[in-house]
């Protein structure tokens, strides 16, 4: 990813001003439905989206609640996702302060979002997802506290081949760029008859069943298909 940094100037009262030519920030819409963007006289959002900076995609990882002064406030659609759209000109101010309130209720709200139904952010890439939790608990005060090789295998489980969605994307040929599915996915998450359809999703998991032949039985899959 492209190293914007000069483009941010930190100033003394601990605003960061931008100093590039336009910034367009992409907040997903669904943040307001989780308490985490209100617009008053100041933004105050949810810092992990993804942004355009003079042409550049990239994106934004602050864990937390930052307040925002952008010139432009609209709202517009990306790939059929609505998103608040805010938009930085020259020596506008980028954020109020760099200084964050921590809140340990922010790291479930970022796991169910991005993890638990699968709206990551478009910046999250298969080679940088395996940083995405890194800073949470400096920034929040508390982490996902598991080993970081766990939540490896879990991102690993999220990213699919984009042509058969039952494939892990690692053992397709990967020139194509990866789907990603939520971790509560039946369809394509489980395995086997029987874990589609004895979850709590028993409905979508027997859907799924019948469109998609388990490649191994399991035990009790030929008494469901009975």
């Amino acid at each position: 990813m492209a190293d914007i940094s000069h483009l941010f100037k930190h100033e003394q009262d601990g605003s960061v001003r931008f100093v590039g030519k336009e910034l367009i920030a992409y907040v997903p819409k669904r943040y307001s439905n989780l308490g985490k963007f209100t617009i008053g006289d100041k933004v105050s959002t949810l810092g992990i989206f993804t942004m355009k900076v003079d042409d550049i995609l990239c994106g934004l990882q602050i864990p937390a609640m930052i307040t925002m002064d952008p010139s432009e406030i609209s709202e517009g659609t990306v790939d059929s996702i609505p998103y608040q759209i805010l938009t930085f000109h020259e020596n506008d101010i980028f954020m109020t302060t760099n200084q964050v309130v921590q809140d340990e209720s922010t790291g479930y709200v970022i796991w169910k979002e991005f993890m638990g139904l699968g709206n990551l952010p478009s910046y999250v890439t298969y080679e940088n997802i395996p940083t995405f939790f890194d800073d949470l608990a400096e920034i929040t005060g508390a982490g996902i506290n598991v080993n970081h090789a766990i939540l490896e295998m879990v991102y690993a489980h999220m990213f699919r081949d984009p042509d058969d969605r039952t494939k892990l994307y690692r053992l397709s040929d990967t020139r194509k760029e990866p789907s990603i599915i939520a971790i509560h996915d039946v369809a394509y998450g489980a395995s086997s008859t029987q874990s589609r359809i004895s979850g709590s999703y028993a409905n979508q998991g027997l859907n799924a069943a019948l469109l998609n032949q388990s490649k191994e039985n399991a035990e009790l899959d030929d008494v469901f298909r009975q």
